[in-house]
């Protein structure tokens, strides 16, 4: 009689063991994760002075230091200017540059690509 309870008592262990392990629990989606960008830049070496800082969707990003003349907008990621990564869509920015001048605009981030903003 002890063996039979001992082996229930076991059965039932198991079984409630087996349940809980194979029981689903919610996932959390993960939150959006950037996956485009944009670079801030000048074709201007007198635009704003000898730098213009740049704010993106309200946030501080970075500050240009360098200017680009010829062969169109740089790279992204690309010293002397500002990238931001964002998820897909519109996104207002502001510019100040060294001697106070101020600049603002809308960048429209795109799906796995860098799109350019030119401030001058």
């Amino acid at each position: 009689m002890k063996t039979r309870t001992l082996f229930n008592t076991l059965l039932l262990g198991s079984t409630l063991l087996l349940t809980q392990a194979c029981t689903r629990q919610a996932v959390e989606p993960e939150p959006d994760e950037p996956d485009g960008s944009a670079t801030f830049w000048t074709d201007s070496r007198t635009a704003g002075g000898a730098w213009i800082d740049v704010y993106f969707d309200g946030d501080y990003a970075g500050r240009i230091t360098q200017y680009r003349t010829v062969a169109g907008a740089p790279e992204c990621d690309s010293d002397g200017f500002v990238t931001v990564e964002a998820a897909p869509g519109s996104y207002p920015y502001t510019a100040t540059g060294q001697d106070g001048t101020k600049w603002k605009g809308t960048v429209r981030i795109q799906s796995e690509g860098c799109s350019t903003a030119l401030i001058h």
